[in-house]
């Protein structure tokens, strides 16, 4: 039997994790992105039977978990993570609302 490559066993995880943390079965997740229940049970195997998904499969998942791509193969990749970086993007989005809000009425007071 073949060794599982270390990126393969770091997505598989990653995957595996992401899924029950979101309480999805594999049927679940088959079904949301319209792919086998196969494939999702592939795609978290840890064994020679691990097979990567293609592509747009990558961005489908990513999508489902409203991750980054690069999220499902980092190693230190966690739901603590994902959260942070969902919580700091509104507060940017605040930080440039006011930004352009304070520009405008500069431009309005120089006008």
């Amino acid at each position: 039997m073949q060794k599982q490559s270390k990126t393969a066993a770091i997505f598989a995880h990653n995957v595996g994790k992401l899924r029950t943390q979101a309480g999805y079965t594999l049927k679940d997740v088959a079904k949301l992105l319209g792919v086998s229940f196969s494939a999702v049970h592939k795609w978290e195997a840890h064994n020679a039977n691990f097979r990567f998904p293609n592509c747009a499969q990558l961005d489908n998942i990513a999508e489902l978990y409203q991750i980054d791509v690069a999220d499902l193969l980092n190693p230190i990749f966690s739901e603590k993570t994902a959260r942070a970086r969902a919580e700091t993007l509104p507060g940017a989005m605040a930080i440039v609302a006011n930004y352009l809000q304070t520009e405008a009425r500069k431009a309005g007071k120089a006008g």
